[in-house]
């Protein structure tokens, strides 16, 4: 059910980025990107369970990371 859920608010999102793209021409470079990440992510979402895991591992270290660099950053008077 999570899927679906899912699913549905992707799909709602991309018809919002592609109505947003055309009615405001400077941002449908931006929709098309949007739209693309979401078909992309749509297709891994209902696939094999082994790509999604991978994929939520990695993005989930990403998430970690960035995180920690942050901090470091912040820590050393960067921000």
């Amino acid at each position: 059910m999570i899927r679906e859920l899912i699913a549905g608010g992707a799909a709602v999102y991309l018809v919002i980025a592609l109505v947003e793209g055309l009615l405001t021409g400077s941002v449908l470079l931006q929709a098309s990107g949007v739209a693309a990440l979401l078909v992309l992510l749509g297709a891994l979402l209902f696939g094999r369970e082994e790509p999604l895991h991978r994929a939520e591992q990695a993005l989930l270290w990403c998430m970690v990371l960035a995180i920690a660099g942050y901090a470091l950053a912040r820590i050393g008077g960067v921000f």
